[in-house]
């Protein structure tokens, strides 16, 4: 079961993003100190957390103890709400890791227009802590969303540079739409969409 987030959640929230991202490829390159990338990216994500519950409110928390996070930004066609927040996210990151981080954003969202250019639900952020993963958490955050985005009759949009998510989200009936590797960072990255079950 899941629960709306509550405002007084995101702190917490934002540490347990932190720690499940902090070892993701996109993380390391936009953040390549290792002393001080799990502090900076609890500062993103709580930048983040507070745009999406402020402007969205589709933010969800485990059951129970928060455990896991799951954020969706509604139907719209093509993307690019995070633009309203790159000034906080400038100061957060700093400019050479807001660099990077921009120009991997720009690409990803470019394949995102192209590829959903009809309203969709978009998976913006899945975390679970570390120490809880591989025990449904991560499943039963999805569930709400994918079975009202089946009455909808609406795709759902996501991306990950960790193939070890892959199998997971295939589980849920996600179809690998694009992977590509990224030409400075040489991550590898996938695109991966989701057609309403009947």
């Amino acid at each position: 079961m899941t629960t709306l987030l509550h405002p007084n959640d995101i702190a917490l929230a934002s540490v347990i993003m932190a720690k499940a991202f902090c070892t993701e490829p996109f993380s390391i390159y936009c953040i390549p100190d290792d002393s001080q990338r799990l502090r900076v990216l609890i500062k993103h994500f709580s930048a983040l957390m507070h745009y999406y519950q402020n402007v969205y409110g589709e933010s969800y928390k485990s059951e129970g103890a928060l455990k896991g996070v799951c954020v969706w930004e509604p139907p719209i066609a093509g993307g690019r709400s995070e633009y309203d927040i790159f000034t906080e996210l400038t100061k957060v990151l700093g400019p050479f890791s807001f660099g990077r981080y921009l120009k991997i954003i720009d690409q990803l969202d470019a394949i995102r227009k192209k590829e959903m250019p009809v309203p969709h639900w978009y998976l913006a952020l899945l975390a679970v802590d570390p120490i809880e993963q591989c025990k449904g958490i991560g499943s039963a955050l999805l569930q709400p969303m994918l079975k009202m985005a089946d009455v909808q009759h609406m795709s759902v949009y996501l991306w990950t540079d960790q193939p070890s998510s892959i199998a997971f989200y295939q589980k849920h009936n996600f179809k690998i739409a694009t992977h590509f590797i990224e030409s400075d960072s040489k991550i590898a990255f996938w695109t991966m969409q989701r057609q309403p079950m009947r």
